[in-house]
């Protein structure tokens, strides 16, 4: 997803590494170089595919915040710096990634009618840990220092999101802009 958009991506034996056993465990270079001629097509269909992909979801843990009785809706634990971090690892080699959203205020808090809430916070009891379905396009990419770590970050604008129960009942839908 990311390398299909970035400016600089990675290499195509940096892809092939991660695309590949055979490659990423070639005993020689000469070996890894004829299986690099034959995973290049591979690596450019797959990059074409992603690319042409216009919406992606991810599942995302949340917790719930205390009811607004006033706004009558939960916070829904995004803010302006949620970012979703998340590793690729081969060996020794670590690549960051992490999406970060450009519209997620819109998704900060979660409306429900009085009732409702009250129904939801009994079935929650003290975990209130729910799943976010956040469906999503991405806008495009940058390399970032988070956390004092090197991420590759992909921008994203959020397009719905569905949150659920754990049991996976739907909570509410906010369709965004």
């Amino acid at each position: 997803m990311y390398e299909s958009r970035a400016k600089l991506p990675a290499s195509d034996e940096k892809l092939a590494e991660f695309l590949s056993a055979d490659y990423r465990n070639a005993r020689d270079e000469f070996t890894k170089q004829e299986l690099l001629e034959k995973i290049k097509p591979v690596i450019k269909s797959t990059l074409t595919e992603a690319k042409s992909k216009g919406e992606y979801f991810l599942r995302v843990g949340t917790k719930l915040g205390q009811y607004d009785f006033d706004k009558k809706q939960f916070p829904s634990g995004f803010s302006s710096s949620t970012f979703i971090p998340f590793e690729i690892r081969f060996g020794m080699e670590v690549s960051r990634y992490a999406v970060m959203f450009d519209n997620i205020k819109e998704v900060e808090n979660i409306p429900l009618p009085l009732d409702a809430a009250k129904s939801l916070s009994g079935k929650l009891q003290q975990s209130r840990a729910i799943t976010a379905v956040v469906y999503c396009r991405i806008n495009g990419t940058q390399e970032k220092q988070m956390n004092y770590r090197d991420f590759k970050v992909m921008m994203a604008h959020v397009t719905k999101v569905d949150f659920l129960t754990d049991d996976g009942a739907l909570i509410s839908t906010i369709n965004t802009h």
